[in-house]
């Protein structure tokens, strides 16, 4: 199952959240590339990208709610989650690379840095 967001949605999230996504994401979600993505042995569940009022699951709204908690990376976007309490996060680091990282859940308050956002967002 996958669902596609339009140029101008990705753009609208990017602007609401003042982040913008790394091309191969923001490709991967405009394409319709699917859903679920398997990192690390972990199956991840992407969330969507429209900014619609009242819509607790997708990006902009679970960055608002994570970013309160304690430990959250300042400056990182959640974008999918493993049905455990774990969120898979995007954050750019100081030198413009963007990472992909793991927060909470079985993996702690600690970020970690997995891979390259472009190893995970590739061609199913």
């Amino acid at each position: 199952m996958a669902f596609r967001s339009s140029p101008e949605q990705v753009a609208a999230c990017e602007a609401v959240l003042g982040f913008e996504f790394p091309a191969v994401y923001r490709q991967w979600m405009v394409l319709g590339s699917g859903i679920e993505l398997e990192i690390g042995g972990c199956s991840w569940f992407l969330r969507a990208v429209e900014c619609a009022p009242g819509r607790a699951s997708d990006v902009v709204a679970a960055t608002r709610k994570v970013r309160s908690h304690h430990g959250w990376p300042p400056g990182a976007v959640s974008i999918g989650f493993d049905g455990g309490g774990g969120q898979l996060f995007l954050l750019r680091r100081a030198d413009g690379v963007c990472d992909l990282g793991f927060w909470g859940g079985r993996y702690g308050l600690g970020c970690v840095r997995v891979r390259p956002v472009e190893t995970a967002f590739r061609a199913p």
